[in-house]
């Protein structure tokens, strides 16, 4: 049974817990995966002793895994999910995937169901006030998800000879789930398999980490984080007596997708750069490199080691992926010819002398595609997922895995037959002759390679590596193995030799936790066996009583028979095109929406940071498109003022945004009052995406201002009511690319903006510049540079000077040049230690640097559980800004340096233009930190102007400022 409506989704629930929504995946498969599925989420709700009071939904979705990436909504302060959480599957993906990523999410979701509630006011009260690590909970999804996996063991034993670790907090943050999972796995095997929802449920009433971890282990913070220490410093001392491979070809782990080894002294590497995906060839003996052929923006690399790159008809081969489905360059060195298949998501790819093979595999089917000049047919079809396979002459051996096992299976085009069979991964399957093939696969917790006779089944050992093995293949000659270190890749070659003269491994000793998983899986079977029985919660007396109890239960009866959970079926269209509320907001806020910009100066002061606002609002979601649309309310604080917001993004992918929103300002004078309104529509489009870092956006906004004084007195009566129309259209060119150690987040905007009413034009452009570096673990650099210059009949005034959350903000100067009637007035702030507006212009520049360092985490030596506390930073900074009229500092515009002389007799005035440096810099230090889930910044800066060092400035800030 099969939807033949592929573009609607269906809904079917084969028990209470887990609803699933899909487009055309069968019904029995929907039973396999269900079955699989349900087993797990049991698994972690005991695991966590926890029922949920409400069904999951699964949305099975059947577009390429590595096309797309899921993202996460980021919670700002004041905001609080409400929706109704939702399980994404990508089908395109191992099973082993599918577990995985299953765990994770509903991990996630039982868990912070347990810890934050499940009604509204639950979420209200606990979200700010647990205070807790923020690597803490992430690392307990990843722990049940995972259950340290060879993967994950593999990582850790590398971080522990590399680099070693004291703190969590000091690490850097793509170390702390796995810290942080190492840490739950910890205290599990200590403590006994009640301690993890013990501690979870200690978490909630106590609202406190470090009390919650001495209530339940009668052990300090301190102590507990001093034995996570050493049990894996005692851990992996054992492993540290497996040899190593030494003195292999470095590889960037982030970076590098496909290799081909062209000599011993030569390989071609497919990378991702800053400008999107090359093909290089690497000289090895001198260490340069050359660029052969880079991919356009409508290609896309295929999986990592899929086998992209390969020889064929001793020619370089490279497969991409584009919308239309495979191209294959058929020549990369000498031209760029290429060919089309009508192939889509290809995940691993063979050649020979005759043909081309790929193999296209999802959870529940599978086919491995052969190629020959314009012929392209099916080799073989399978209900599992083909992992991996390879061709020699016309046997064919294949790595297949099912949500049940894995298992190797060899034969011919007509029938193929099991060989080995597994709980554990077997991938890379290779044949090293006509009756021996080459895989990889963890008998002994390490990835390493083996080595099966398809005439006995007999298996042998090949490596006996430290580390695990992630890719290995034979390139004409030679004999490639890229081995896993962790935080890069080494590269290995040898020469191909006959299988006789391999070197075999009698016997492997075993990681120190494979040993620690199979004397779990004895104890199972033999209690009184189970050597780490050590539960210290055994007498626990908890003087709150624990809600719910520790008595956990299967929701649903688990060994159901087949015809029962038939009449359990609920199948049915599924009606998604509606909307449900996603979160809701309120906070307070210093930061409103489009504050940058005024039309009128005397307006801008209500815009400041130092206007501090309620902000109360509410946003929903379409279940089908995930169009969503967003209402805002600012004010209630601030005396006559109002903001009303609202926002939507509607397309795929959110391709376009609409914003909409009415503002209201009042301003008391002592000898009048203005009202000023603002209403603008703006409509935002992504244009086109140039790689994964490049973007292009374009958008059209038309507001309408309006200055309208209050009738107070006999003055007011004779000011006029001023109305202001202004049409702006903008493009901008946005690049954001993340390294290891450094971030780049940059963009290059123009914007023509005309009024409508005056007839008054101008064009701008800004240029943003943002590079963050991770020095250390304890030190960080952050450089901030924003340049803007408009040009035009009625030019933006740029104003620079203060800080953009400073809630202390204050304007001293109002003074501009009159060259120009402005169209609006605009602030950079950027320069510490000075007024908003100390300097102002039609072009203006700033630059700021931080250096941001860990002093406290280096204090404890135990994880600061106190949010404020934990997050506390401290920083010296040095800001630099300059602005100016005209066509440069020399310009007549300027006015820092023009004075008026007069006679004694006043009947002659003269001006004197002299030069005064626009420019003015500031340097001091502070501190960060975050309270309530609000960022806050304290600085301490002195300025500079003309060379005379300047009174200090205090700035508090809120929000972000950098």
């Amino acid at each position: 049974m099969v939807n033949t409506q592929a573009n609607e989704w269906n809904t079917i629930s084969f028990n209470q817990n887990l609803n699933f929504y899909y487009k055309n995946t069968t019904i029995n498969n929907l039973k396999v995966l269900d079955s699989v599925l349900s087993i797990e989420f049991h698994a972690i709700e005991q695991k966590i002793n926890y029922n949920t009071n409400q069904s999951i939904d699964i949305y099975l979705h059947e577009d390429s895994v590595f096309l797309s990436k899921l993202k996460e909504d980021q919670m700002n302060p004041g905001e609080i999910p409400i929706s109704k959480p939702k399980v994404i599957l990508k089908l395109f993906s191992s099973p082993k995937n599918i577990r995985t990523d299953f765990k994770f999410q509903v991990s996630k979701i039982l868990v912070e169901e347990m810890i934050f509630g499940y009604s509204i006011e639950e979420k209200i009260k606990y979200s700010n006030i647990l205070r807790q690590p923020r690597w803490l909970m992430p690392g307990l999804y990843f722990y049940l998800s995972d259950q340290w996996s060879e993967d994950t063991d593999n990582e850790m034993r590398s971080l522990h000879m590399k680099k070693g670790f004291s703190s969590i907090d000091l690490a850097p943050k793509k170390y702390h789930q796995l810290l942080s999972a190492s840490f739950w796995k910890y205290i599990e095997h200590n403590y006994g398999s009640s301690s993890i929802y013990s501690l979870l449920y200690m978490i909630r009433l106590t609202q406190n980490f470090s009390s919650a971890v001495s209530y339940t282990f009668k052990n300090s913070l301190k102590i507990v984080f001093e034995e996570w220490k050493l049990f894996y410093k005692q851990a992996y001392q054992l492993d540290n007596r497996i040899p190593a491979p030494i003195n292999g070809i470095p590889l960037s782990k982030d970076d590098v997708i496909e290799i081909l080894v062209e000599s011993d002294s030569s390989y071609y590497s497919l990378e991702k750069t800053l400008f999107g995906s090359v093909v290089f060839r690497n000289d090895i003996l001198n260490g340069s490199r050359r660029k052969v052929i880079k991919l356009s923006s409508d290609e896309t690399p295929l999986p990592a080691f899929s086998g992209a790159l390969f020889y064929h008809a001793n020619k370089i081969h490279l497969a991409v992926q584009k919308k239309s489905g495979i191209l294959i360059y058929d020549d990369v060195l000498n031209n760029k010819h290429h060919f089309a298949l009508p192939i889509k998501n290809p995940n691993h790819i063979v050649s020979n002398s005759n043909h081309i093979f790929m193999s296209v595999s999802n959870v529940f089917e599978s086919k491995v595609y052969r190629f020959t000049l314009d012929k392209l047919d099916v080799l073989i079809s399978s209900d599992a997922f083909i992992s991996s396979f390879d061709i020699n002459n016309d046997k064919i051996c294949v790595s297949l895995s099912s949500l049940h096992g894995n298992s190797l299976y060899v034969g011919d085009t007509t029938s193929i037959s099991v060989v080995y069979s597994s709980k554990k991964s077997i991938d890379g399957v290779l044949f090293a002759d006509e009756s021996t093939i080459i895989f990889n696969h963890s008998r002994n917790g390490i990835l390493n390679s083996k080595m099966i006779s398809t005439d006995n089944s007999s298996i042998k050992s090949l490596t006996n590596f430290r580390f695990n093995i992630l890719y290995h293949k034979f390139d004409k000659s030679k004999f490639i193995e890229i081995v896993d270190k962790g935080n890069k890749l080494e590269m290995f070659t040898v020469s191909k030799q006959p299988v006789k003269q391999y070197y075999i491994y009698d016997t492997i000793p075993n990681t120190f936790f494979e040993n620690f998983r199979k004397v779990k899986l004895d104890r199972r079977n033999n209690a009184t066996s189970y050597i780490f029985d050590n539960d210290s919660l055994t007498n626990v007396s908890y003087q709150i009583p624990v809600s719910p109890l520790m008595n956990y239960a299967p929701s649903i009866t688990q060994d159901i028979g087949a015809n029962s959970m038939n009449n359990q079926i609920s199948l049915s269209k599924a009606d998604l095109n509606y909307y449900e509320f996603s979160k809701i907001k309120l906070n307070l806020t210093n930061n409103v929406f489009k504050n940058d910009r005024s039309m009128w100066f005397n307006s801008f002061e209500t815009l400041m940071p130092s206007n501090l606002h309620l902000s109360l609002g509410a946003s929903a979601k379409n279940k089908k498109t995930d169009n969503e649309i967003s209402a805002n309310y600012v004010g209630l604080i601030q005396p006559n003022s109002m903001d009303l917001i609202l926002k939507t993004a509607v397309g795929s992918k959110k391709k376009v945004a609409v914003n909409l929103m009415h503002r209201q300002r009042v301003i008391e004078g002592p000898n009048s009052n203005n009202a000023y309104t603002t209403d603008l529509l703006e409509v935002i489009f992504q244009s086109k995406t140039f790689s994964s870092s490049v973007e292009l956006n374009s958008g059209v906004q038309f507001r309408y201002d309006k200055n309208s004084p209050y009738y107070i007195n006999e003055e007011s009566i004779t000011k006029p009511i001023e109305n202001k129309f202004q049409l702006t259209s903008f493009s901008e060119l946005a690049h954001s690319k993340q390294y290891r150690k450094n971030h780049f987040k940059n963009s290059l905007s123009i914007e023509p903006n005309i009024d409508l009413a005056e007839q008054s034009w101008n064009i701008s452009l800004i240029l943003n510049l943002n590079y963050e570096r991770k020095i250390n673990s304890i030190l960080s650099l952050k450089t901030h540079f924003k340049a803007a210059n408009s040009q035009g009949n009625s030019p933006n005034y740029y104003m620079i000077g203060g800080k953009s959350n400073d809630l202390l903000s204050k304007i001293t100067s109002q003074s501009f040049s009159d060259f120009r009637t402005p169209l609006s007035y605009e602030s950079l702030y950027g320069v510490r230690g000075f007024s908003v507006n100390h300097r102002n212009g039609n072009s203006a520049a700033i630059l700021k640097s931080q250096l941001d360092f860990k002093i406290l985490q280096l204090l404890f030596n135990r994880p600061i559980s106190n949010q404020f506390f934990s997050d506390i930073k401290f920083h010296l900074f040095a800001d630099f800004g300059t602005a100016f009229y005209g066509r440069g500092i020399y310009a007549r515009e300027n006015i820092l340096g023009r004075s008026t002389l007069s006679t004694s007799t006043k009947t002659v005035d003269i001006q004197v233009n002299a030069f005064r440096d626009p420019s003015i810099m500031s340097f001091g230090s502070g501190f960060s930190s975050s309270l309530f889930r609000y960022k806050i910044q304290f600085d301490y800066a002195i300025g500079i102007d003309d060379r005379k060092i300047q009174e200090g400035i205090f700035h508090i800030g809120l929000g972000k400022s950098f």
